[in-house]
């Protein structure tokens, strides 16, 4: 007849066992799991790093083309499209040792800010000076 044996002496994995490497498994799938998603918020970030200046260039030659037409001390112009949303506020400067006569025209603070539009957490500040000519 079949010989008497005892369950330690049957091949297999304790419970203990399975659990144990059910846990060490479950681990090393949360570290891929944050490593993947870490790589792919810096991909994004490295996107907007490389387009949002590229983006704010474009929109601050249209803001260029008609700096002589705006005018008031302060206007606040509103941006959105291609995936970015922002403003831009253009502020006259007075620096009367460079341009006391103000027909000549006149120094002109320009702040633009760039943000995504989905989610918005990155941002891009640009800020320049430009001369517009007088009337």
């Amino acid at each position: 007849m079949y010989p008497m044996t005892t369950v330690s002496e049957t091949g297999g994995f304790t419970l203990m066992e399975v659990m144990v490497s059910m846990a060490v498994i479950a681990l090393v799938l949360v570290s891929l799991f944050r490593l993947q998603s870490g790589a792919v918020d810096l991909a994004g970030a490295d996107q907007f790093q490389n387009q949002a200046p590229l983006a704010a260039k474009l929109k601050l030659a249209e803001i260029e083309a008609r700096l002589g037409e705006l005018t008031g001390k302060t206007e606040d112009v509103e941006i959105s499209g291609d995936g970015y949303q922002g403003s831009c506020r253009i502020t006259d400067v007075d620096f009367p040792e460079i341009m006391p006569d103000k027909d000549q025209g006149r120094l002109r603070k320009i702040e633009l800010v760039m943000a995504e539009s989905r989610g918005g957490r990155r941002s891009f500040r640009l800020t320049t000076f430009r001369y517009a000519p007088g009337n």
